[in-house]
């Protein structure tokens, strides 16, 4: 059986946890997810969350776009630019 769930997503996150109450495992299970609702802060007790920085991500995919929109050439090369990503909480199981 798997130790571990990842949730791609707060909905997903949250419908797995309501799941994982529900039943009775044989062996702990631990749950991570990925998201940036401030919703997750309210259950109890937290998961451990990757949040990811979404107003950042916004703000650069924003930039990268009107520099492509603006240049004077035909864009041949494109820029990938990683952003940190935070672990919080706690790991359930």
């Amino acid at each position: 059986p798997p130790d571990g769930l990842f949730a791609a997503s707060d909905r997903i996150t949250v419908a797995c946890l309501s799941a994982l109450r529900r039943k009775t495992l044989p062996a702990p299970l631990q749950m991570v997810g990925f998201s940036n609702s401030a919703i997750i802060e309210l259950l109890t007790p937290p998961p451990a969350i990757i949040r990811q920085p979404a107003f950042e991500m916004g703000q650069v995919s924003m930039e990268l776009l009107m520099g492509i929109i603006e240049s004077k050439h035909p864009v041949t090369g494109f820029e990938t630019r990683v952003l940190k990503a935070e672990l919080t909480g706690n790991i359930i199981g």
